[in-house]
């Protein structure tokens, strides 16, 4: 039995001692009773579209029509049938003029083939592991108001997406870290 002595003040400010031991043991008993992990540790007990819902990094971008150059950066957020996306390069070229209307033509272009975000809503069919994404808007335009058909894989914090009839995943996201923001001020994630 684990036995934990700590301070505690009492009714007349002496300090008493009590064991934590009872209560640990008794915490202990619950969760194996549980089956022996937490709801907060065990991902595997919420259902499919609950383990998708939340922010993701692009981890690896092996997709044809995504490419946006060489160690590309990106996240999706997915809540309540809802999602953003946005990949960029890493080099992604800054503007001369240090004001994105005055760019030049070269500048602009290369930030348009560097750059792929749209948002809009998703769907799921659970038992076939298909996401489907409804684009509304994006820096694409050719996609606005298409569908997007994905085959994802869930292993823990890490999700890969393939398209039908393919067989290596396209898109590798990990969990995004909870509690703020993952890269700024030049610190990459």
């Amino acid at each position: 039995m684990i036995s934990v002595s700590l301070p505690s003040i009492g009714k007349w400010g002496a300090v008493m001692r009590f064991s934590a031991g009872p209560i640990v043991a008794i915490s202990m008993a619950l969760i194996a009773a549980a089956g022996g992990e937490t709801m907060a540790d065990d991902r595997s007990a919420d259902s499919w579209a609950q383990q998708l819902t939340g922010a993701w990094l692009l981890s690896s971008d092996r997709d044809k029509e995504v490419v946006v150059g060489q160690n590309p950066k990106g996240s999706i957020i997915l809540e309540a049938g809802n999602f953003a996306l946005q990949i960029v390069s890493a080099d992604l070229p800054k503007i001369a003029a240090e004001d994105r209307s005055q760019g030049t033509a070269d500048e602009n272009a290369a930030i348009a083939q560097q750059n792929l975000a749209y948002f809009g809503t998703y769907e799921l069919n659970e038992p076939a592991h298909i996401l489907v994404l409804h684009i509304y808007y994006g820096s694409f335009a050719n996609w606005r108001d298409t569908d997007q058909k994905w085959i994802v894989t869930l292993n823990a914090d890490q999700m890969s997406w393939m398209r039908p009839g393919n067989a290596a995943p396209a898109l590798v996201w990990l969990r995004a870290p909870s509690g703020g923001a993952v890269a700024t001020r030049g610190r990459h994630y």
